[in-house]
């Protein structure tokens, strides 16, 4: 079922403070799963597989630049992290 997410900036966040991030085009296919299908890197998945991940997502990661109360709005569709 598609959802519109929003986050809500508790403090200000960017680069340095970290936060949620969302990408740049180009990581479809390492992320890429049908409906229904689970994430394909939970955590202890994704610490196993960093070395291999990191180069591809490290260049094309969109940090966090928010103020104390700001938000991002995002849909179900929309890549991101933390």
């Amino acid at each position: 079922m598609p959802a519109q997410s929003y986050w809500l900036a508790l403090s200000d966040a960017n680069v340095q403070t970290g936060g949620l991030c969302f990408f740049k085009e180009g990581l479809e296919q390492l992320f890429h799963i049908e409906w229904g299908e689970k994430n394909k890197y939970s955590t202890a998945m994704y610490q196993n597989e960093y070395h291999k991940l990191d180069p591809s997502i490290i260049p094309r990661v969109i940090y966090p630049d928010i103020k104390s109360g700001g938000a991002y709005s995002f849909d179900s569709n929309e890549l991101h992290g933390s």
